[in-house]
């Protein structure tokens, strides 16, 4: 069907969502965020996903349909890009795929200036990261803790300056008492992001158990 769509219109944002939303029927998945919600294939069968869920879909349609698109990364948040010669449409993941400028993106989400993994379409790799990272979050909700942390590991990996996934692992570490790897940790995620929220309160936390030690 997007296919056809595509033929007949040309448009590939359009057609994309048209079939992601309209002939799929995918909708996105209500709070709190689970592993399920990320996974692609419950994300298919369920026809439910968190925004990188979602974005996974678009992906992988895009690639079938040999559309250039790119997952493009936000704080706490993941949308979708997608171009065609000199012209590049977003497309937002959690509201039907309407698309949304740039500067709306920045301002919704506080945008900070200077932070490289933002606004900028990601590597397959990154996102893969992405998806280990949110896989994470959910597996540390659920106390699952060192699954997590290899979920925090892989996300770095693959995505290097991802910093929020620097300092998740290093919550992580912090948590399972590996103090000297979660300070590093800290410190690879103050490099990339010095105003990352939160961090500078659990580098401080982490100091303090270490002075107890």
């Amino acid at each position: 069907m997007a296919r056809k769509r595509l033929a007949n219109r040309g448009d590939p944002a359009w057609a994309l969502t048209k079939a992601i939303y309209d002939d799929f029927g995918l909708r996105a998945a209500e709070p709190p965020l689970t592993a399920d919600k990320t996974a692609l294939p419950i994300v298919l069968s369920q026809r439910r996903g968190s925004c990188v869920g979602i974005a996974s879909v678009y992906l992988s349609l895009a690639e079938a349909l040999q559309l250039k698109a790119a997952a493009v990364l936000v704080p706490e948040h993941l949308f979708m890009r997608l171009r065609r010669g000199d012209r590049a449409t977003n497309i937002e993941t959690l509201r039907g795929g309407r698309s949304y400028g740039d500067a709306w993106y920045r301002k919704k989400h506080r945008v900070p200036s200077g932070v490289s993994a933002y606004m900028r379409d990601l590597s397959s790799n990154e996102f893969r990261g992405v998806v280990a990272y949110n896989l994470g979050n959910a597996y540390r909700k659920a106390r699952r803790r060192k699954t997590a942390l290899i979920a925090y590991t892989e996300a770095t990996r693959l995505f290097p300056t991802f910093a929020e996934a620097h300092a998740n692992r290093g919550l992580l570490l912090y948590l399972l008492g590996d103090y000297p790897a979660a300070k590093a940790a800290f410190a690879r995620a103050a490099e990339l992001y010095p105003r990352l929220p939160g961090l500078r309160e659990n580098t401080a936390v982490l100091q303090r158990a270490i002075k107890r030690r």
